[in-house]
């Protein structure tokens, strides 16, 4: 199953991309390509990055979901050249900044265009962002951006490029007529179709059967069962190179396996590894807590082991961001309040629009009491004082139709948010400032406003408001969230995600108020995260398990890699000499055993060949010798059990 090479369909924004790069001084522009998961969003922007830089120009490619979401975190993604907008660049060179998963960055909304921006040239520079729903409402409202907004919206491909598309994958005639009523163009699913196509072409009943699921199907299953073993680390982990798929997987991967996983259609290439692509995980991540909960629940340790063992080393920026994600993933329903468990691949939160004002008062108005209490006006005078001096603070949710199903608004706590809505709730925000003295850069975040609809029945409360916490959390990674409760149903649900209730009487003076604060500021995510998802650390000496033993013999001689186990960090050992320690133990072992012995050396000590010339020498299947291979791996695992952890220099 191997992606095809080659780009079919969305001329228009092709042509109109052309168009702005060759034009001498053009305008500078802000275009939002948005489009539902599937609809070749990232593979579009590829596409523009690599135009770009063939043509000579200044590009440069961010991924939303790389970065923190605040002003220090974008920046640090970027080179000088987009840091200091007065530095030009050569005669006829233009810059043009691509923006992936805008969604991930929008509480930067603002800041992007009052500051970041502001100094921007009027020319030649170009900034794409890519998000599901439209999500530059507030740019079109501002009197300087609103004339250089564009829209490109990507419909479904025409029954002319699905048929282009399927002749580019070698399906031709009759097997094309089977196809193009499942997918209805959304090019990710014609390449899964394709995939299974090829894998089934013997069988097209099996086919029809598996178009007929969609994407929540069984498309994304049929793989071989090797693989499907390690999408399932892969759908817990953002982004993996080969060796952090093995220690998370808990098995050797070949490299021939790693290069087919990265041929999957719905398995994307990236400068940091292989990632699923966002359309898919949900499902993957339903099936393996569906299937089988013990396996979902080690395979989250181990990335989170990975994770918490990074901290220290890598980019904490896209640590911390990888470390909300796997509570994401995770969060169990906690009461019926509110249910954060239930993946809704069919919602989407988006910045308000103006024509939704009529529907989100009724909401605002329904909701009795609002985490910011109104005590003066009323909760639609507060949203229109929201629309007007903070729009990019109002987020509405929505699902398949043109109607808002729930607001949220969380703004920035600052000197300016509190003057501005200080007339509406002046006890509340006096008694907040004392808690919480609101710092010239926001570092903090306030929810003032929900409001939700209860007419449709298809998405009960639990689930709009499930849906509503995970968004607020994944505004503040890197910040701190604030938000004022006085239901006894929600309390427990942000005491067990972590918040800490500070008791107020600010307002109703009835013993019910409580400022909630979760503080995911610096290392204190960290903390957090194995909190809430109740991690185990590597056991001291006397504990070893398989788990430790593996991650070590995997990364045996790379010492970088060997540093970051958890097993020799354990130890306090430089590699080399945890390294040292460690062969000496498999010289014994093999005195002990040495017919067991034979499969750790010719895996790990000496791996002149691949797996399957292993297995071929034997005479047994892939499978067969994985199974002994681990079987010996145990079996070392109980030999060293017994012996003391080296934990000084020898």
């Amino acid at each position: 199953m191997r992606r095809m090479p080659r780009f079919v369909g969305r001329r228009a924004e092709q042509h109109k991309f052309r168009t702005w790069l060759r034009q001498p001084g053009a305008g500078t522009r802000v275009v939002s390509v948005t489009g539902s998961g599937g609809m070749g969003k990232t593979t579009l922007l590829m596409r523009f990055f690599h135009r770009a830089r063939r043509e000579g120009h200044e590009v440069v490619w961010l991924d939303g979901r790389d970065m923190l979401p605040t002003p220090e975190g974008f920046l640090r993604r970027l080179t000088p050249a987009y840091r200091q907008w007065e530095r030009l660049p050569a005669a006829g060179v233009k810059r043009i900044i691509l923006v992936d998963n805008y969604e991930s960055i929008f509480p930067l909304d603002s800041w992007l265009r009052h500051q970041w921006l502001a100094s921007c040239p009027a020319e030649d520079v170009l900034i794409i962002v890519a998000s599901r729903k439209f999500l530059l409402n507030a740019w079109c409202w501002d009197a300087v951006w609103q004339a250089r907004v564009i829209n490109w919206e990507l419909p479904p491909f025409s029954a002319g490029e699905v048929r282009a598309y399927f002749a580019m994958r070698r399906i031709q005639g009759e097997a094309q007529a089977l196809t193009i009523p499942a997918h209805q163009g959304i090019p990710l699913a014609l390449a899964l179709v394709s995939d299974v196509w090829h894998t089934y072409k013997d069988r097209p009943g099996h086919v029809d059967h598996l178009m007929s699921q969609g994407l929540g199907g069984r498309l994304f299953q049929e793989v071989d069962e090797e693989l499907a073993d390690v999408l399932a680390a892969l759908a817990l982990t953002p982004r993996a190179q080969r060796d952090i798929l093995q220690f998370i997987s808990n098995r050797s991967l070949s490299r021939d396996t790693y290069h087919r996983l990265a041929g999957l259609s719905f398995v994307r290439r990236t400068s940091r590894g292989l990632t699923l692509h966002d359309a898919i995980r949900p499902y993957v991540l339903r099936a393996l807590q569906t299937r089988d909960a013990e396996r979902y629940r080690q395979t989250e340790q181990r990335v989170l082991a990975w994770l918490v063992g990074q901290w220290q080393s890598a980019d904490r920026d896209q640590v911390a961001q990888d470390l909300l994600n796997l509570v994401s993933a995770r969060l169990a329903p906690m009461n019926h309040y509110a249910n954060l468990a239930v993946t809704t691949p069919d919602l989407s939160i988006g910045s308000m629009t103006r024509g939704e004002r009529e529907a989100v008062v009724g909401m605002v108005e329904d909701w009795v009491r609002q985490p910011l209490p109104v005590t003066q006006g009323s909760p639609t005078q507060l949203l229109d004082e929201l629309l007007q001096h903070f729009p990019e603070s109002l987020q509405t949710v929505r699902g398949d139709r043109p109607y808002p199903l729930a607001i949220l608004g969380v703004v920035e706590w600052t000197r300016r948010t509190i003057d501005v809505l200080y007339p509406f709730s002046p006890e509340f925000l006096q008694t907040v400032s004392q808690v919480v003295p609101p710092a010239q850069t926001a570092d903090s975040l306030l929810m003032v406003l929900v409001g939700f609809d209860h007419s449709d029945v298809r998405y009960p409360q639990p689930v709009i408001m499930g849906y509503l916490v995970r968004q607020f959390l994944a505004t503040g990674n890197g910040r701190r969230l604030m938000g004022l409760s006085t239901d006894p149903a929600f309390k427990p649900l942000l005491r067990r995600l972590g918040f800490q209730a500070i008791p107020l009487d600010a307002v109703y003076h009835d013993g019910t108020e409580e400022l909630f604060i979760l503080d995911l500021r610096q290392s204190n995510i960290v903390e957090w995260a194995t909190d809430v998802l109740g991690y185990t650390p590597a056991p001291a000496a006397g504990g070893l398990n398989a788990h430790l033993v593996r991650e070590v013999l995997d990364h045996l001689w790379d010492m970088s890699l060997l540093r970051e186990t958890a097993w020799c960090r354990l130890t306090g050992l430089i590699p080399e000499e945890f390294q040292r320690w460690l062969l000496a133990q498999l010289e014994q072992f093999r005195q002990f055993r040495p017919e067991v012995a034979v499969w750790i050396d010719e895996a790990y000590v000496d791996p002149r060949f691949e797996v399957d010339a292993r297995a071929r020498a034997r005479h047994i299947s892939r499978a067969t010798y994985y199974r002994r291979l681990n079987q010996a791996v145990d079996t070392f695992v109980r030999f060293l059990a017994p012996r003391p952890w080296p934990t000084t220099p020898s």
